[in-house]
């Protein structure tokens, strides 16, 4: 039987209580409603315990004798309880038993239908809620990606959906640190502001790419909370998660260049601007390079459109395969493409062009075999925009053109 409904079992010899409980229960079953009769054997009743899932057992007594108490014990072991109908010499007896009176209850019989029905009434009203408390808790857990952590950070309570998100289960998660789910393309900027914001006793709230067991990621909207307790100390804290990654992907989609699938002109201008910003704020070195592939309109008026895209498509992977995780490959024109280098000196970046210079002209490209490209190169100077440290680079870039190509210029 499902457990969602309520199973009602009346344990019973006697006709009159069978008919008794028979007859209101015509007036209080639903849909979700059943009732079973069963007689005093201890095995019959094991079977059909063993076989369905009971909420409720009405116990007409004979007599309090060892298989009555076994037989308790094992409706009590399964958490069902147990309304005693019982004659009135036994109700010391079973007060001062070894039952566990949280789940058992009794009338002295003879039992009235009324006092009966509205004792059955009470106790489907308390099963309904305990029902529909454990549908919430169950319907929390299955679907809300939520953790508890102590002040360490080291986790001690995990949701199944945390579970499947991150494809670990409860045990690999508990007593183990949130860095278990930390992708290294989360900044450790975004972790020290999270951390600064809670242990001063405030909420925070940001997205963050996460980290399966198995090396996929996935992105969650997060929100961190500290838990108090009556004298206003932080004693842990509580995080609540929402999956974006059906966003994350379609937001990155609007950034990739369809042919390349490296960022658009869109993603540089969006890049580029918080760059500058930031340069400006914490003066760290930033460094725009402007790639232009030589000769291009020739490779297109000599083979064609289809092979200039091939061209264009094998010329990205050799960007990104002689960058960095941390640089920012976009293609902002036809042939041109720009490459975004933070936190790195002048000296090393001009090097890093000029070894992708040597990588592009090397490489043997389908059909045309080789190709070569020239290369501007700038850094951030103080009351820079975007603008004139765009305008510098492209003037480099055009620089090299005129020197010959297939050479880097810094300005």
């Amino acid at each position: 039987m499902n457990k969602e409904n309520i199973s009602i079992l009346v344990i019973s010899n006697d006709p009159d209580t069978i008919s008794l409980v028979e007859n209101f229960a015509e007036n209080i079953l639903h849909s979700d409603l059943s009732l079973s009769v069963c007689g005093h054997d201890c095995k019959d009743i094991q079977k059909l315990i063993s076989s369905e899932y009971i909420d409720l057992v009405v116990y007409d007594l004979i007599d309090l004798d060892s298989m009555t108490f076994k037989t308790a014990n094992l409706l009590l072991s399964n958490a069902i309880s147990i309304l005693f109908l019982i004659e009135d010499e036994n109700v010391n007896t079973l007060i001062n038993s070894d039952l566990d009176f949280h789940l058992v209850d009794f009338l002295r019989k003879p039992v009235l239908k009324g006092i009966l029905e509205h004792k059955v009434e009470v106790y489907l009203k308390n099963i309904l809620q305990k029902k529909a408390s454990e549908y919430l808790l169950r319907a929390y857990d299955e679907s809300v990606i939520a953790s508890k952590t102590n002040l360490k950070g080291i986790i001690t309570y995990t949701s199944q959906a945390f579970c499947d998100i991150s494809e670990y289960t409860k045990e690999e998660l508990l007593g183990k640190a949130h860095n278990i789910v930390r992708h290294p393309d989360t900044p450790p900027e975004v972790y020290k502001g999270l951390w600064d914001t809670i242990k001063a006793g405030n909420q925070w709230r940001g997205e963050i790419k996460n980290i399966k067991k198995n090396g996929g990621f996935y992105w969650v909207r997060v929100t961190v909370s500290p838990e108090f307790n009556y004298n206003g100390e932080i004693i842990g804290y509580n995080s609540i998660r929402q999956d974006i990654s059906p966003q994350k992907y379609i937001e990155q989609v609007s950034l990739i260049d369809h042919l390349t699938q490296v960022y658009n002109k869109k993603y540089y201008d969006e890049v580029m601007k918080k760059e500058v910003d930031s340069a400006s704020r914490y003066e760290y070195v930033l460094s725009l390079l402007m790639v232009d592939i030589d000769h291009f309109k020739d490779v297109n008026d000599t083979y064609g459109h289809l092979i200039g895209d091939k061209v264009l498509q094998q010329f990205a992977n050799v960007l990104i395969e002689n960058t960095r995780k941390s640089d920012i490959v976009s293609r902002i024109g036809g042939e041109e493409f720009a490459i975004i280098i933070s936190n790195d000196t002048m000296e090393s970046a001009c090097a890093f062009a000029e070894k992708l210079r040597k990588s592009i002209a090397s490489h043997q490209f389908e059909v045309v075999n080789n190709v070569t490209a020239s290369i501007g190169i700038s850094s951030y100077i103080k009351g820079d925009t975007v603008e004139t440290l765009f305008k510098r680079v492209d003037d480099a870039m055009y620089e090299a053109k005129h020197n010959g190509r297939d050479c880097v210029v810094r300005v």
